[in-house]
């Protein structure tokens, strides 16, 4: 069953389809001169019926310096309208891009203290070693329901931990169960913002941008009015058994066959995963192996 969502203003744009088009606004000011006419007319004449049936057709008639006339005001009223609805300075191309945002964006919402359980149940049995991130997402997931709030709010969290725990897979799945899209900015991109990825060796002035300082793997040397407005969580690494336990939950939420299964099953029984540390990445990477090859066509 989708997710309850509630749908918020985002932005005050006025689309092109909701602005008037030159010919309407064109169509407009003729109607409205004709009007104008005939007003003044049954001002002058009063309620003479058989001469507004005789004037209809002089009010209707616009000459082509009227037409003229109108047609600029129009332009410039229409072009007013496209300087105002705060898009005349994109182009085309950015417009149709920012279409999805007419009539407000939805928000995913919590409706229930249950609805609430539910989720951080979820996510706590596909990663028991991350109760602390599900235990502080569920809290605030059942006050955002008890509060009746429009969407979803909890404090933010810093996880810090060993490599290879599944604090990035974590966050996906969080957002797979809120039924909110995810995204990853990578802090070693090209350096085209500075100030948030840093500058590449080479460069004179070279640095680590705010998302490495921010995201190291440690508390030190993160600023304290930066913890004080989060929840800093310090993570411990794997067990070989809770990444066996994962590997099984795994293969069954993908429903991999049996011997794929018993496959995995006979490595960590094996001791081949203790001869090295336990990472989540690697045990993913199998996972997608299986999976890859329990759906290939067979060869005939």
């Amino acid at each position: 069953m989708p997710r309850a969502t509630t749908t918020i203003p985002f932005h005050a744009l006025r689309f092109e389809d909701d602005l008037p088009t030159l010919h309407e606004v064109e169509r407009r000011l003729k109607t409205f001169l004709r009007g104008l006419r005939r007003q003044r007319q049954a001002a002058q004449t009063g309620d003479d019926e058989d001469g507004r049936d005789k004037m209809d057709q002089f009010f209707d008639y616009l000459n082509e310096a009227e037409r003229r006339k109108i047609r600029r005001r129009a332009h410039r009223y229409v072009q007013r309208l496209d300087a105002l609805s705060g898009l005349s300075h994109h182009s085309e191309e950015n417009r149709a891009k920012l279409t999805p945002l007419r009539g407000g964006l939805p928000v995913t919402r919590i409706t229930t203290e249950h609805e609430a359980d539910e989720i951080a149940a979820a996510l706590h049995a596909e990663m028991p070693w991350m109760a602390p991130a599900s235990e502080a997402v569920w809290h605030g997931l059942r006050a955002s329901a008890r509060e009746g709030l429009p969407g979803v709010r909890f404090t933010p969290l810093v996880l810090i931990g060993p490599p290879g725990i599944g604090k990035s897979f974590w966050a996906r799945r969080l957002a797979h169960h809120l039924e909110v899209p995810a995204t990853k900015i990578d802090a070693t991109g090209e350096p085209a913002s500075f100030a948030l990825t840093g500058s590449q060796r080479g460069w004179g002035s070279a640095h680590a941008g705010k998302l490495v300082n921010t995201v190291l793997n440690s508390r030190q040397g993160l600023p304290e009015p930066f913890q004080s407005r989060c929840v800093v969580l310090d993570l411990p690494d794997l067990t070989t058994g809770q990444l066996r336990d994962f590997a099984m939950t795994e293969a069954a939420r993908r429903n991999l066959p049996a011997p794929a299964v018993d496959a995995l099953a006979a490595i960590f029984e094996t001791g081949a995963v203790r001869q090295s540390r336990p990472s989540l990445r690697s045990v993913a990477r199998m996972l997608d192996r299986a999976e890859t090859l329990a759906m290939r066509p067979l060869l005939h």
